[in-house]
């Protein structure tokens, strides 16, 4: 992992991280920024972590391109990333939405979150999709941070998210 509490600039970001569509070659990297993301998600007090689940999933969504993952890279390292899916289920032009979005603690409250959702939104244009849905959690701990960049990004509030234990 490249030097830590990097807090990049956009003019930082042009000049040292590559974006990218992630590759079968990056599942590894990909897993540990899942296993960090689940731990810091309300997922676990309900739902139990499955690393090879994650794996397939991942490969499958990036080899079959229904759940492309847009990679930050920074000294050759993943400090993010973006996934989302085009969802055809009920209109002519897709609908973008998201997946997951989780930037490296590291490398939070700079530019990289910020780009991966602009990279998102340009795939969704070039996909024609009418809109783009950010589901966000209110249990995550980044849950008012994220609002406010997808707000910074022209969203605006779209329904709550509800859950029970089952």
């Amino acid at each position: 992992m490249p030097s830590m509490n990097k807090h990049l600039s956009l003019a930082d970001l042009q000049a040292e991280k590559a974006f990218r569509f992630a590759t079968a070659a990056d599942v590894p990297a990909l897993l540990e920024l899942y296993g960090l993301f689940y731990k810091e998600a309300a997922y676990k007090d309900m739902l139990d972590y499955d690393e090879q689940r994650v794996a397939a999933t991942i490969l499958d969504g990036i080899l079959n391109d229904v759940r492309p993952h847009i990679v930050a890279e920074l000294d050759e390292s993943l400090v993010g990333f973006i996934s989302y899916w085009l969802d055809h289920t009920f209109s002519k032009q897709p609908c973008l939405v998201l997946m997951e979005l989780y930037v490296h603690p590291d490398f939070r409250r700079g530019a990289i979150g910020r780009a991966l959702v602009g990279l998102a939104i340009q795939e969704g244009i070039n996909a024609k999709a009418g809109a783009f849905h950010a589901p966000i959690s209110s249990g995550m701990g980044e849950a008012r941070s994220l609002f406010n960049l997808f707000l910074k990004a022209g969203f605006e509030p779209f329904g709550v998210i509800m859950r029970r234990k089952l």
